[in-house]
């Protein structure tokens, strides 16, 4: 029973992209507005198909992957099934939004230069994305911890002897926004700035201040259990 509630999200959620594609191209494309109705009712539907499927899973979901603390390793597990969507999902938005310059009408100055702008944007981000997705798929994991220090995918060692405060922001799981591990350090990694930086985003991917680095996590069950671990090698090997 769960496989089938799966693949009635999955192919809600397929269909609810599909209609809002559609409805957006509708903005761009005259003709096609006599079936902007039929769009609707079928975006309705799929979107109720998908609230009871996804409501159905969380009632018998279960526990996700946890990360695993034992000894001088900790391993937080990478989502790469989430992460592949993401791409895939900003792969079809780089795809679409370029089709609005093979309409027949030719478009405004200031129109073309706004889907000039969004497809661009969109590109950035798959790229973004799939850097992201590679780099945890090489590393194997979203965070590890360890006795020589701080793993996580796409960076060089944060060692414990540069750690100076560590912290999750914010401290409780917040719906609005995930979670972050916060070092703060000696010595920050060099990092590139200006294009280079643009061009080798990742999404996830750390962020610099001058004596901290910040590192997204993917949803973890038990927060408190990667702070502790932290904690305890931090004054184990720093």
């Amino acid at each position: 029973m769960r496989g089938l509630w799966w693949a009635l999200k999955l192919f809600a959620g397929l269909v609810l992209v599909g209609c809002l594609l559609c409805i957006a191209l509708a903005l761009v494309f005259p003709q096609l507005t006599q079936r902007v109705g039929a769009w609707l009712g079928a975006l309705l539907v799929s979107a109720g198909v998908y609230w009871v499927a996804n409501a159905r899973l969380g009632a018998s979901a279960r526990l996700p992957p946890v990360s695993r603390w034992q000894g001088d390793l900790y391993v937080l597990p990478a989502p790469l099934l989430r992460q592949g969507v993401l791409c895939l999902v900003f792969a079809g938005l780089s795809l679409g939004t370029p089709l609005v310059f093979f309409r027949g009408d030719p478009l405004p100055g200031w129109e073309k230069g706004l889907v000039l702008l969004g497809t661009l944007l969109v590109l950035w981000l798959c790229r973004a994305a799939v850097i992201g997705y590679l780099n945890m798929r090489r590393a194997g994991y979203a965070l590890k911890l360890d006795a020589s220090g701080v793993h996580y995918p796409g960076l060089p060692l944060l060692p414990w002897t540069d750690v100076t405060g560590l912290a999750l922001e914010p401290p409780r799981p917040d719906s609005d926004r995930s979670q972050c591990l916060v070092l703060q350090m000696r010595s920050v990694p060099e990092q590139p700035s200006g294009l280079h930086a643009l061009w080798r985003a990742a999404l996830p991917g750390a962020s610099f201040s001058r004596a901290s680095v910040s590192l997204p996590l993917p949803t973890m069950r038990k927060p408190a259990v990667l702070l502790d671990a932290g904690r305890a090698l931090w004054r184990r090997h720093g």
